[in-house]
């Protein structure tokens, strides 16, 4: 029996997923009907590995989903206990991962993905812009005055801007979540420098499409985990 497509309209409303259904997802085949036959198909072994061996290298993030709990206490039973010592590097592919910058990882890599993951990739979900919108408002100093809604002219050439950018990382063959650090200055030039449009002619263009693009969840930067840590 043939698994039918996947639920496009469900995976893009989901913040996490098992790390083995995006893998599932970026050959076009259904998570909710697993069939016997994938096995045995080369193609998807190949990209579990890859997948394993970019967690292991910490270029690919994953976490562990939570334990269970009782009210507002996790729960560490003995058989979680013995899962976390008898631990295996394919184990991770049960642990979560964001679809949108799993997908961004796929693409990095040159993967032949559906259209639906590479818009999730290029295009993140409008409640997940809603979310980091928010978490900007929290963020922001209370005595910064608001900022005028963008045009819907303005809207566009930011998302030209932020495209151009994401494609000269890809050009460099780095994963957009996890770019060298010091390695901005060199993205800002590939941009300037194939811009037929003129979208980073101001000189402060450059810069705040980059900041749109953290904001949206495009890239960040590798010691971006090290400096949230340390502003905890």
């Amino acid at each position: 029996m043939q698994s039918s497509p996947p639920n496009w309209p469900y995976w893009r409303q989901v913040p996490e997923v098992a790390l083995m259904n995006a893998i599932l997802l970026s050959m076009e085949l259904n998570p909710s009907e697993p069939q016997p036959e994938w096995l045995n198909d080369f193609e998807l072994g190949q990209r579990c590995s890859i997948a394993i061996s970019h967690v292991r290298a910490g270029i690919l993030k994953v976490r562990r989903p939570p334990l269970p709990t009782v009210g507002n206490m996790r729960i560490l039973t003995w058989q979680a206990l013995h899962d976390a010592m008898t631990r295996q590097p394919e184990d991770c592919l049960v642990d979560l991962v964001s679809l949108p910058a799993f997908a961004l990882w796929a693409k990095s890599l040159e993967w032949e993905i559906p259209s639906e993951l590479v818009e999730i990739a290029e295009k993140p979900p409008l409640w997940r812009r809603g979310v980091q919108a928010i978490k900007g408002i929290f963020n922001s100093n209370a005595s910064k005055p608001s900022q005028p809604p963008d045009s819907k002219k303005s809207g566009i050439k930011v998302d030209k801007q932020c495209q151009a950018i994401l494609r000269a990382i890809q050009q460099k063959q780095w994963d957009p979540q996890n770019v060298p650090d010091g390695e901005k200055d060199l993205i800002k030039t590939l941009v300037e420098q194939d811009d037929p449009e003129e979208l980073f002619k101001a000189s402060s263009a450059f810069l705040n499409a980059w900041k749109e693009g953290l904001r949206r969840g495009m890239w960040r930067m590798r010691s971006h985990d090290s400096y949230a840590r340390r502003g905890n």
